[in-house]
């Protein structure tokens, strides 16, 4: 990996380099009872070496990687642990997993390496800002890419859902999918109304 002095332009969350726990899991990187060892790519080139370790005393990543500056061409070995914990479920069912920000102590579900760090931590841990990609998005535009996006989860919900209610109640997706298409309902009548003003400004209409 590469390090420069630092990035003064804006970094969003999909554009750094991060470590997500969902990803990892989803992956089969880290397993239950199981040491893994595997290498970690990006996008952008970047790879690392990560053994995951996961029993009943300990859950961890150790992480094994050069940064190389840019400007004085000299590489720096990385070689430490990521330790994540198990929370228990709001849903009374299971645990959910949690990073703890090596950089703040934070429990997160995402780390990030950006902005000219040598080390993952969360996006509380950073001087500058981590955006969300609609934040980096001009004011006209960022209510289109909210619709979207309401839209994109909206239509999933919709190809998961199989009942709307369980013992006489309604389940707990059906209230999600109902609050869902109400913001998106808002956040239609915000573009209606920017458009209105749009045709005002530029067509008198």
């Amino acid at each position: 990996m590469s390090k420069g002095r630092g990035n003064s332009h804006a970094i969003t969350t999909n554009s750094a380099m991060r470590l997500e726990i969902n990803n990892l899991l989803k992956t089969n990187c880290l397993i239950k009872d199981k040491v893994i060892n595997f290498t970690y790519s990006w996008t952008n080139g970047s790879k690392m070496n990560i053994q995951s370790v996961y029993n009943d005393s300990e859950i961890y990543l150790h992480l094994k990687y050069n940064i190389t500056d840019r400007t004085t061409k000299e590489s720096k070995a990385f070689d430490y642990k990521i330790y994540i914990t198990k929370v228990k479920s709001n849903l009374g069912k299971g645990h959910n997993l949690y990073f703890y920000c090596p950089n703040s102590g934070i429990r997160c579900k995402i780390l990030y390496l950006c902005y000219g760090a040598e080390r993952f931590k969360c996006r509380q841990a950073y001087n500058n800002r981590i955006y969300y990609s609609t934040q980096t998005h001009s004011k006209e535009y960022r209510l289109n890419g909210r619709y979207f996006k309401l839209e994109k989860t909206i239509n999933k919900l919709y190809e998961k859902r199989e009942t709307t209610t369980y013992k006489g109640k309604q389940t707990k997706r059906h209230l999600r999918l109902l609050k869902l298409l109400n913001k998106k309902d808002e956040v239609d009548n915000l573009r209606n109304e920017q458009f209105e003003q749009w045709l005002l400004k530029y067509i008198g209409a």
